[in-house]
């Protein structure tokens, strides 16, 4: 290398490859002919433009946006727009990267102003610690607590809680919630640090038992319980149509039971176990079952496809390992979305 700047080439068209670690500052312009999934990657590359050693005045970033029937599919405008306005609300920009919508502002990245739930996480792992070192006998205690423990507490210990609510932790297999329930006998779901700071109770503050205030915790606990049961309803019906939608598998093996099985099938009691399985696949319930009839609908495409004979073979063991009985697997289900009631507690005045 004699030192000596060469200018030979005025445009660079580049995948990736230089996109992170490369000095680029000679240049003044970018074009990204395509919209990243991953928002930061367009971070990474203005960086290697908009860096120390740039004498441009301006550097000009120019994007190619999907086509509006492309980003009605798949929404690549809006999630990259999202993700980078995440980063500039977090971190601060004194630019925009990807869209004239795109909210810059500046400010220091170590303001002791900011606070965020992190922190609070952080301090609460904290003291956990700090417990588990300095008192294991207390620590030991609260980890044996058996679950639906209850109590009242005073509502005027923390500014949070209020005289007549009773804040539930529920669990099950499926998910773990916080629930508050107000005077109005109102519920509603509480982050889990926004959960933790009401729980938080020093050492010698004194519980209540339950006593007159019986018959309001156990409604207001039923009250909790019911709204948890219909966010895991909504939120199993959120997960299922996001599958149905998006999973290139599941629609596989949607349109082969559709197609190719229910055709091998000799009979109505055929047709109705690919029902059944279809059934199973748009719920989501097993993500091993629409491989599976992906690897047949492959076979089926291929050199050596079935008779319809093995295939008619293939879907009925598909069904009785899977779906021997809809209601019964439907039941057990919601038997298994039954939360515990791990704590409950009562603030009063």
């Amino acid at each position: 290398y004699s030192g000596n700047q060469l200018n030979d080439y005025n445009i660079i068209v580049t995948s990736d490859v230089l996109a992170e670690g490369v000095n680029l500052h000679r240049a003044n312009v970018i074009v990204n002919y395509d919209s990243p999934w991953n928002a930061s990657r367009l971070m990474q590359r203005n960086g290697r433009v908009n860096r120390i050693g740039s004498t441009a005045n301006l550097i000009y970033n120019y994007m190619f946006y999907p086509s509006r029937e492309g980003d009605q599919q798949i929404q690549l405008y809006s999630n990259a727009l999202i993700k980078l306005q995440g980063f500039h609300s977090a971190l601060g920009e004194d630019s925009q990267i990807y869209s004239h919508e795109e909210i810059v502002r500046e400010f220091e990245l170590f303001d002791k102003e900011i606070h965020d739930e992190n922190d609070d996480k952080l301090t609460l792992i904290r003291e956990v610690s700090e417990l588990h070192r300095d008192n294991p006998d207390l620590y030991n205690r609260i980890k044996a607590l058996p679950p639906k423990s209850r109590c009242c507490r005073s509502a005027g210990v923390s500014p949070a809680n209020s005289d007549g609510t009773t804040l539930v932790f529920l669990a099950s297999k499926e998910q773990v919630d916080y629930v508050l329930v107000d005077k109005d006998n109102t519920p509603r779901r509480l982050p889990f640090m926004d959960a933790i700071k009401r729980l938080k109770a020093d050492v010698d503050e004194p519980g209540y038992p339950l006593g007159d205030t019986e018959e309001l915790h156990f409604l207001q606990v039923n009250r909790a319980i019911e709204l948890y049961n219909q966010l895991l309803l909504s939120q199993g019906a959120t997960v299922s149509m996001r599958i149905n939608t998006h999973d290139k598998v599941v629609l596989g093996a949607l349109k082969f039971l559709r197609t190719e099985a229910s055709a091998a099938m000799g009979d109505d009691h055929g047709r109705e176990l690919c029902r059944r399985l279809q059934t199973l696949v748009e719920q989501g319930v097993y993500n091993s079952l629409p491989r599976q009839l992906g690897d047949l609908a492959k076979q089926q495409r291929g050199a050596d496809p079935m008779s319809d004979e093995e295939l008619e073979q293939q879907i009925t063991e598909l069904a009785e390992t899977y779906c021997p009985d809809i209601e019964e697997s439907a039941s057990a289900s919601s038997a298994n979305a039954t939360p515990d009631i791990i704590i409950s507690e009562t603030f009063i005045a």
